[in-house]
């Protein structure tokens, strides 16, 4: 009986000494789906592991539908912007080539290589709209999906908070505290 007496008592000696300690925390926080990285160059990534874009509509859809709405429509911005941009970069090249080709046909004293000119400049004003329409569409579309990724870690952050649970000291002794 001595034996267990001391023992239970060196048991209790240790806790209050460990209660004495800063807190201690054990962590139980595990989110379904971590927060989602993303740099210019790289590869989108949750908690270190590389994931392609499927996968984050995949995600998105599931976790955080305004973050999935907000990725696809940023999505359709940039496509939109991406063709206005390569057809007026077309039209610019074509419609340069027909304005030289107009000057080099006016010097022949030619009526139609008059048409021919104002017509380049027609298609230079429209494919120049086209670039200047196209650029800043394409990079708000790019705004939108980052702030897609933004919105999904929000979301994320607020509906999978710690939950701690710490062992310290208190008035009567040992205390365990859970923390949300």
């Amino acid at each position: 009986m001595k034996k267990v007496t001391i023992v239970c008592l060196a048991f209790m000696a240790v806790l209050g000494l460990y209660a004495q300690e800063a807190k201690t925390l054990i962590s139980t926080k595990q989110p379904i789906a971590g927060l989602v990285t993303y740099r210019r160059d790289d590869p989108l990534s949750i908690d270190g592991k590389n994931i392609s874009r499927s996968e984050y509509i995949a995600l998105a859809k599931k976790n955080c539908t305004d973050a999935y709405k907000l990725y696809k429509k940023g999505t359709g911005m940039k496509v939109g912007g991406i063709i206005m941009t390569s057809v007026g970069i077309a039209g610019v090249y074509t419609s340069t080539l027909s304005l030289f080709a107009g000057i080099i046909g006016l010097t022949t004293g030619s009526s139609y290589y008059k048409t021919v000119s104002l017509c380049s400049l027609g298609g230079l004003a429209v494919s120049g709209g086209l670039i200047g329409g196209g650029i800043p569409l394409w990079v708000k579309g790019m705004r939108r999906r980052k702030q897609s990724f933004q919105l999904y870690n929000e979301h994320i952050k607020n509906t999978y908070n710690d939950v701690t649970l710490s062992v310290q000291s208190s008035n009567n002794g040992i205390g365990m505290a859970v923390i949300f």
